[in-house]
């Protein structure tokens, strides 16, 4: 579990007998303020039910993010899917009416194949939205047991 330990700034002796047992915590920065240093350790003990709890909610806010990144990404893809059908009927059309034209049925399939990539991205963002989603019913679980 994380915690702060407090040293004078000449206590060299006390500060590395305290790194020698823990570790200096991850990500975390040591302070030095009125002739103190303040360094953050992990003590390894597990963490409280209130840690956990504040864990769970840094990581469903890490999700809620990416959640809102793809769900913006559709809305652009709607557009390009939009574009696309546009594009792809226009071509196919412009084949049909030639019938035998190898250039506009190549212009029609290249359409068509744009279209479907587009979808399958699409097809994959939503299925990335059911899984964070479902990650974050999760989370909710797991702080509903902590709640006891």
């Amino acid at each position: 579990m994380l915690k702060v330990k407090s040293f004078p700034i000449t206590d060299d002796a006390g500060i590395n007998a305290l790194l020698v047992k823990c570790r200096l915590a991850t990500g975390a920065h040591i302070l030095v303020s009125d002739g103190h240093v303040c360094i953050p350790y992990e003590d390894g003990e597990p963490e409280s039910d209130t840690l956990k709890r504040v864990s769970i909610g840094e990581q469903k806010n890490i999700i809620f993010r990416e959640l809102d990144t793809i769900v913006h990404s559709n809305r652009v893809l709607d557009l390009q899917i939009a574009d696309a059908k546009d594009r792809a009927n226009v071509a196919e059309d412009a084949h049909a009416k030639a019938l035998s034209n190898k250039d506009l049925e190549q212009k029609a399939k290249e359409a068509t194949n744009a279209l479907a990539q587009i979808e399958n991205q699409k097809l994959m963002n939503d299925h990335e939205i059911v899984r964070l989603s479902r990650n974050l019913a999760m989370f909710d679980e797991q702080i509903g047991k902590l709640n006891g």
